[in-house]
C-alpha cells in the first residue's frame, strides 16, 4: 500500500542517475573489473558494529537498499527482511539478480505504508539521495518498534563546505545528491523526529585497496566530507544504565 506524495524534479533526476550508476556496477561485475564484489566484507563491518550496540535482532527494513542489500548478509536471527527500493523493478529489467532472501518493495520510503514494526531500520548512503529526507526520518522512526534502532550512514559536510556547496561548479553535476547535511543538522533532524538517543559511532571503513580515488575525491574526503555513522534508538539506553 502506498501514500501519495509529490516527487520533486531533482529526485526524479537523481533516480535516473542512480540507475546509470548501478548499470555501471553491473557491467563491471560482468566483465570482472568490479572492486566491490565481496559484499560480505563491506556489509559485515556494519553488522559487527550493530552487534555491539543492539540486542538480538529478528526483523529489519533496508531503505534504498540497491541491488546488493546489506540485509542479504544479515545474521540468521533476522528472519523478517524487507528491502524498500524504488528502483527494484528497474534493477531486474537491467540484469540484476535480486536476492530472494528479502521481500522487495518497489516504491520510495516516503510513500510506503509500514504496518508491522521492526527491530531495525537500515539506511546506508541513502538519506541525501531521497526526495524528502525529513519525512523519511519520520517514516523510519514510525517503522520501528518501541525498542527499535535506526542504523544510518550519511556523507556529512563540514559547515564551511556546506555553506558554499551549492555554488561550486561541479555541484550542478552532482545529480544523485539533491540534499546535504552537516553532522549537527543530521543529529538535529533525528532528535526533532523524536529519537531520544542519537549516537555518533567512531569507525574506520574496510575498503578494497585496489579501488582508487581521484585527487579531487581524496581532498574532499580529507577536508570537507565525513562518512558519518549514527545509531538512533527509540529507547534512551542511557536512562537504563
Amino acid at each position: 500500500m502506498a501514500e501519495q506524495q509529490n516527487l520533486s524534479e531533482d529526485w526524479n533526476d537523481a533516480q535516473t542517475h542512480e540507475l546509470e550508476f548501478w548499470r555501471g556496477r553491473r557491467d563491471a561485475r560482468q566483465n570482472g573489473t568490479n572492486h566491490d564484489s565481496d559484499n560480505r566484507v563491506w556489509w559485515g563491518q556494519f553488522w559487527d558494529i550493530l552487534a555491539k550496540h543492539t540486542e538480538i535482532l529478528e526483523s529489519a527494513i533496508g531503505v534504498g537498499s540497491g541491488p546488493t542489500p546489506m540485509l542479504a548478509c544479515a545474521p540468521a536471527s533476522v528472519t523478517r527482511r524487507t528491502a524498500i527500493e524504488p528502483l527494484a523493478e528497474k534493477f531486474r529489467e537491467t540484469g540484476w539478480d535480486l536476492t530472494d532472501s528479502v521481500q522487495w518493495v518497489a516504491e520510495p520510503l516516503e510513500t510506503t505504508v509500514t504496518t508491522d514494526p521492526v527491530d531495525l531500520v537500515i539506511c546506508v548512503n541513502v538519506l541525501d539521495h531521497m526526495n524528502d529526507p525529513v519525512l523519511a526520518i519520520s517514516k523510519m522512526k514510525d517503522a520501528l518498534n518501541e525498542t527499535g534502532v535506526l542504523f544510518l550512514w550519511v556523507h556529512t559536510q563540514q559547515p564551511w563546505y556546506n555553506r558554499i556547496y551549492d555554488y561550486l561548479p561541479f555541484r550542478r553535476h552532482d545529480h544523485m545528491h539533491p540534499h546535504s547535511f552537516t553532522k549537527r543538522s543530521l543529529v538535529s533532524e533525528l532528535k526533532s523526529a523524536g529519537f531520544p538517543d542519537v549516537q555518533l559511532i567512531k569507525w574506520k571503513a574496510k575498503r578494497d585497496p585496489t579501488k582508487t580515488r581521484t585527487t579531487k575525491e581524496r581532498i574532499i574526503q580529507k577536508f570537507a566530507v565525513s562518512e558519518t555513522l549514527v545509531i538512533a534508538k527509540n529507547m534512551d539506553s542511557r536512562s537504563n544504565s
